[in-house]
């Protein structure tokens, strides 16, 4: 029985209570084993997705797959846990479409502290003023994207813009430490998914589709 004291120590080596995690540590010790790569499932719905869904394939040295992909709900602390154990995804489009789901996850926390208003001019203003702008798919929504003014000089601006930046900081960082990209590589990937990301959220494929725009 683990005492009290136990859940205060460092854990030493890779340790995550999720099935699919411990099914990784195992199969990463095969002989056989090569890699393990994800693959993120989102099926189109006229307007919107259905739900994610996980799977993770892994492959032999001879370039087989090891029995069938493990299937999983989206969910993040998965997907986290998965990232800090380098599990780049099959392709880099698929990539875009883990870190976009990802970028969703990470912003909650600005979200939920300041509210879906103000939350959306800050986060808008501050990828108007961010590298970001220049990239081809970001530029394409911003133009469909409604501004409402912020004031700068309001400490809420600075909070909630830091939070914004941090959590895109953050999965830049995963993209280039964990998963081992280039810099010029992981910028296409973050900016393609912060594109969608602001796409679902001013619902601007949406509003196409409807004729709207």
């Amino acid at each position: 029985m683990p005492q009290l004291d136990d859940y205060f120590r460092e854990e030493v080596g890779p340790q995550h209570g999720h099935p699919l995690i411990r099914y990784l540590d195992e199969v990463r010790n095969r002989p056989d084993f090569r890699d393990a790569k994800l693959e993120v499932s989102r099926p189109k719905e006229p307007l919107g997705h259905k739900p994610a869904r996980l799977y993770l394939h892994f492959y032999t040295k001879l370039g087989g797959e090891m029995d069938r992909p493990y299937s999983e709900e989206w969910d993040d602390e998965l997907n986290t846990a998965l990232v800090g154990r380098h599990v780049k995804a099959v392709d880099e489009d698929n990539e875009k479409v883990r870190f976009a789901l990802s970028l969703r996850a990470a912003l909650q926390g600005a979200e939920s502290k300041f509210g879906d208003g103000y939350y959306n001019a800050v986060l808008v203003h501050h990828i108007d003023n961010s590298p970001f702008k220049e990239h081809p798919a970001v530029k394409e929504v911003l133009k469909y994207v409604y501004r409402s003014g912020v004031d700068q000089s309001f400490r809420t601006y600075a909070e909630c813009r830091d939070m914004i930046d941090g959590a895109i900081r953050g999965r830049a960082k995963e993209l280039v430490k964990n998963l081992g990209y280039g810099v010029e590589d992981a910028g296409d990937i973050l900016s393609a998914a912060l594109a969608q990301y602001l796409d679902e959220r001013f619902s601007v494929s949406n509003r196409r589709t409807l004729g709207f725009l």
